[in-house]
């Protein structure tokens, strides 16, 4: 079976390439329903986000962005209450980079790899500092999510699966936001940024479950042993049997942090997809402090044996 999974990683390489180049137009343009579940900093489910979307060419290089938020089986208190009625702002285009220029938000994103989305910035009016990211999965719909805050106090973790306002509602029968995340066996890509050349390159990579909660991943140059294990108060993730952090399950997703004692810090997630078995994943590297490179994942889930 490894001879199939090398065939079919090459011949992934020249489909991905030939999607990549389909996607330089910013695909996140258009109409959008946005169906957003909210989690409790404890991984618990608190409600949910009704959102409509509208992303439209204002100027050259700037979109508007438009948002109509419900809130729906909050809790009474809840700060998401707030994020309710219609929101819109300015998105100034500078290359892979995306200046938020308000109103209603103020901040920055980065677009690499033809379909992943990094973001950050604060919204004044909803009174929250967010860090975002958005996965195009295909043509017509997208993972999206982030953690809302107010300095460091987390107050909502979101998931949300968006279609565009055509497509056909794949959630109507499933219950994706209440499945728990776990590791597969899989192969795929690497999309990584490199932030001081800002250059891209994609690497083959695969993953082995070795048990419920371990597992190693393989590319070129590099092999790293992951390993979950429950504590009193938490996850504790250990890479290699050195570098350690904490993560958290939030129904599809698990996001983490892990340092090398050396200055180099990772923060993670990882998120399952309704579509069929893929897997999505966003790491951050740091060193002292500074962003280095940025690395979105595509995994596609192996059957038991397949590796």
């Amino acid at each position: 079976m490894k001879v199939k999974t090398e065939l079919a990683l090459n011949g992934g390489c020249l489909a991905l390439g030939r999607r990549l180049s389909r996607l330089k137009s910013d695909k996140f343009l258009g109409s959008w329903e946005v169906e957003e579940r909210v989690f409790a900093a404890n991984g618990a489910t608190v409600g949910t986000v009704l959102q409509k979307r509208d992303l439209f060419t204002h100027e050259a290089d700037q979109l508007m962005v438009k948002q109509h938020c419900d809130p729906i089986d909050l809790p009474a208190k809840h700060p998401m209450n707030y994020f309710s009625g219609s929101f819109e702002f300015l998105l100034q285009k500078s290359g892979r980079q995306r200046h938020y220029i308000g109103p209603d938000v103020h901040g920055y994103g980065t677009s690499f790899g033809g379909n992943f989305l990094c973001g950050q910035g604060v919204w004044p009016r909803f009174q929250e500092n967010f860090v975002s990211w958005s996965i195009m999965l295909e043509e017509k719909y997208q993972l999206t999510g982030g953690t809302f805050f107010q300095g460091k106090n987390a107050d909502a973790v979101i998931i949300g699966f968006g279609r565009a306002a055509e497509a056909a509602n794949l959630l109507k029968d499933r219950a994706f936001f209440d499945t728990s995340w776990e590791v597969e066996s899989a192969y795929g890509f690497c999309k990584r940024l490199c932030v001081a050349t800002d250059q891209e390159e994609i690497l083959p990579i695969k993953r082995e479950k070795l048990s419920h909660d371990q597992w190693v991943e393989h590319g070129t140059g590099f092999e790293v042993q992951y390993a979950l294990k429950f504590e009193d108060r938490g996850l504790k993730l250990i890479a290699n049997g050195k570098d350690i952090g904490m993560a958290h399950r939030y129904g599809p997703m698990v996001m983490w942090e892990i340092h090398d004692g050396r200055g180099g810090t990772v923060e993670g997630l990882e998120v399952s997809s309704p579509l069929g078995k893929k897997q999505y994943a966003l790491r951050r590297h740091y060193q002292y402090g500074c962003l280095k490179y940025i690395e979105g994942m595509e995994w596609n889930c192996l059957e038991k044996g397949e590796l």
